[in-house]
């Protein structure tokens, strides 16, 4: 496990920061846990895991950004707003899409799962989730990736959204294949750039668009 995360430091290329997780907390992970705080995996709009990992089958889709959980209060909140359905092997470590859906280590089984947050108030979903695994936990951290979609939304209708994805060097611009006439991360920033100029907004994306962006706007 030790090369798996010292490859994702590395492709990370400094964008990743250390934990701050308290000791306090760590000494209470499990090993598999606890030893990812040894590297620079942390902070927002970094890591991704492809959506076929998540549901079986789903490999048109696109990647889910995940992050790790560093934070002191992710993990109170976790106790206090889940654990009465949770049963105490199932430890967080990380997001999908912010906090939307909450990445489970269970130590019993050595396995992943995950579930939406809205699922806590169905007990019988929540029993499925937690009894079906995604996979084994090395099997998830194997695949975990930069990120590389972008979701725009429309200000005024936030139900209309348009996602883009380098995906084996090549540009998906909601869900279709696009031509690439130039380096094709200058393509795709030039894709973000015309949606912004349409209107739109950023809901999520990886940090070098974000700061390429910031960089256009100041310019203008």
């Amino acid at each position: 496990m030790v090369e798996l995360y010292k490859r994702l430091e590395d492709r990370l290329e400094n964008q990743g920061m250390l934990s701050e997780l308290k000791q306090e907390i760590l000494s209470k992970l499990p090993t598999r846990l606890s030893e990812i705080h040894n590297y620079k995996l942390f902070g927002s709009d970094l890591l991704a895991i492809p959506a076929e990992i998540i549901i079986s089958g789903n490999e048109e889709e696109y990647e889910n950004p995940f992050s790790f959980l560093d934070l002191e209060d992710g993990f109170e909140n976790f106790e206090n707003e889940f654990r009465k359905e949770i049963p105490k092997n199932y430890i967080p470590f990380g997001y999908l899409y912010g906090a939307s859906e909450i990445v489970l280590y269970n130590e019993l089984t050595d396995s992943v799962n995950v579930f939406n947050v809205s699922d806590i108030s169905d007990r019988n979903w929540i029993k499925y989730k937690l009894e079906n695994p995604i996979c084994t936990f090395e099997k998830f951290i194997s695949e975990l990736r930069i990120q590389t979609v972008t979701c725009f939304i429309n200000p005024k209708k936030y139900s209309e959204a348009v996602l883009l994805e380098i995906r084996s060097d090549k540009i998906y611009y909601d869900y279709e294949l696009q031509p690439i006439s130039m380096n094709i991360s200058n393509e795709y920033n030039k894709y973000c750039q015309s949606l912004i100029e349409a209107g739109l907004e950023i809901h999520y994306a990886p940090k070098s668009v974000q700061a390429e962006l910031k960089k256009n706007a100041a310019q203008q």
